[in-house]
């Protein structure tokens, strides 16, 4: 009876002690490249980053702006361990507890147009064999959430059932790295309504998961 008893004291004090020592806190890191810096001034990014103060559990708000960068070249910063605004990039992945990337524009999207069919195929297969790559290596650092965007519509365009495609096999390899794939082909994307219902996604999986 006495084993007992000091089991379940033991086990009590256990809890108690994580309870009290338990970091709830998030640090938050976003990771965007050209499209997201040059659309509106306030963007989802912005708004879980409210969201999450007003939850009272933000602890930090990390951002790496991408400008022309690729895939291979994030690849690179976070092997070389780059400096983002005084944080290296391999802490920066090692600390994330919600990282959100809006990335692979500069690979495809921006410059689609100026593709032939063949050099569009070549391209799509070296994007997804980088952002194997990529994952694989973000996910050494980062044990934690991390969400991926997809990539919107452009309208009319000849190019969206391939952009569809593309989102398809993306979600494809989030699912085995254990990401959340945002769906946005639907969204106008470089609108206010569009960077809400993007936030909203986004809260929803904060809400579940955080």
């Amino acid at each position: 009876m006495k084993k007992i008893l000091f089991f379940l004291v033991t086990i009590m004090l256990v809890f108690i002690i994580y309870t009290i020592f338990k970091d709830d806190k998030v640090y938050y890191v976003s990771m965007t490249d050209w499209l997201d810096n040059h659309i509106l001034e306030y963007k989802y990014a912005d708004y879980v980053k409210d969201y999450l103060e007003e939850k009272g559990i933000l602890e930090k708000d990390v951002r790496i702006d991408l400008e022309d960068e690729r895939i291979i070249d994030i690849i690179r910063y976070i092997n070389d361990n780059k400096e983002f605004n005084g944080n290296k990039m391999q802490n920066i992945l090692i600390k994330a507890d919600l990282l959100i990337l809006s990335i692979g524009y500069n690979d495809l999207i921006k410059n689609i147009s100026y593709y032939t069919d063949l050099e569009l195929r070549d391209y799509i297969k070296g994007y997804f064999d980088d952002l194997n790559k990529l994952f694989n290596l973000i996910r050494k650092y980062d044990k934690e959430r991390i969400v991926m965007l997809g990539y919107y519509n452009l309208k009319k365009s000849i190019y969206n059932d391939i952009i569809k495609d593309i989102n398809y096999n993306i979600k494809k390899l989030c699912d085995q790295y254990k990401i959340e794939f945002i769906d946005i082909y639907n969204l106008n994307y470089l609108s206010i309504e569009g960077q809400h219902k993007i936030f909203n996604e986004i809260k929803q999986y904060i809400d579940v998961n955080i």
